[in-house]
């Protein structure tokens, strides 16, 4: 149990903050596997700044505007498809709305804070170019390859040779002027965009599947293959060579990094200083211990 000023810090806060980072995690490639008793600090000292900037929001905005709060009520369960389906998915009934304001209320006052504490963050156009001259590597546009695929998939009906003879007697068809994407409408076991997948870079694809696309030529329709997904034929629609982005293209991209980063700090050396002034008490075996003054 984590006790700030006096108040403690609910564990849906803390759950919520230690899923946030397991899921942050999981979704940096190439990650060692996660050390959870370091998760859990870290959700915690999340927990505890979030829980203090909350305590501030209350402190400076005794009151929202109440037509905001049922706005943003009506928009959470219209974003669940209407009042039945938040119900369902939620559990929450008609007697919890009161409870849900009160969150709504919380959550209004702690971005009034932010809002607040971060006017000052502002970025020159000169810090952009700047920043832009310093890490022109990171702005290339990566080689892209526009492809349609067919997929087909094996199973009790029909094996993996019949598959496979059915591929090629489409890809036959297809070099014989037929429209591939008309028949991966049809046919395709994989009916997204009518097989059509749209632009996509190295690393986006299986292997296989990214050998096959990269390696055509624009309207070149492969030979069958197999993936973990099945039997393929693919038809590359366009290629896009790698290229530099010039600092046009990437103006607002630099300047929203930059700002977040700017705000970040001040919001974070915001924090350090109510935390000086806060009470934390964090439950060890049964008792709270005020914790030690960073």
């Amino acid at each position: 149990m984590i006790i700030v000023n006096g108040e403690k810090v609910p564990n849906r806060m803390l759950q919520q903050e230690l899923e946030f980072l397991k899921s942050r995690h999981a979704s940096q490639p190439g990650m060692p596997p996660c050390d959870e008793a370091k998760l859990k600090a870290d959700s915690q000292e999340n927990a505890i700044e979030r829980m203090l900037l909350l305590q501030e929001g209350k402190k400076r905005f005794p009151a929202v505007d109440a037509k905001e709060v049922d706005r943003r009520l009506k928009e959470t369960i219209e974003k669940f498809g209407g009042r039945a389906k938040f119900q369902e998915k939620t559990g929450l009934k008609k007697k919890d709305e009161p409870r849900l304001k009160d969150d709504i209320r919380i959550q209004l006052k702690y971005e009034m804070l932010i809002a607040e504490i971060s006017r000052s963050a502002v970025v020159t156009e000169d810090e952009c170019r700047e920043y832009f001259e310093k890490n022109k590597q990171d702005f290339m546009l990566p080689e892209m390859v526009r492809a349609s695929h067919i997929l087909m998939k094996p199973d009790a009906s029909k094996s993996e040779m019949d598959i496979r003879c059915e591929l090629m007697n489409i890809r036959e068809r297809v070099l014989k002027g037929e429209d591939f994407n008309l028949i991966a409408t049809r046919d395709s076991h994989c009916r997204d965009g009518n097989g059509d997948l749209g632009y996509f870079a190295r690393g986006q694809m299986v292997q296989r599947f990214e050998d096959a696309a990269f390696s055509m030529d624009v309207n070149a329709v492969s030979e069958v293959f197999m993936t973990e997904f099945g039997l393929h034929i693919v038809k590359v629609i366009d290629k896009k060579p790698a290229r530099a982005r010039d600092f046009d293209e990437v103006k607002n991209e630099i300047e929203v990094e930059l700002l977040n980063k700017r705000k970040n700090t001040i919001i974070g050396d915001f924090v350090d200083e109510l935390r000086k002034k806060a009470r934390i008490e964090i439950e060890e075996d049964g008792a709270a211990v005020p914790e030690t003054k960073k």
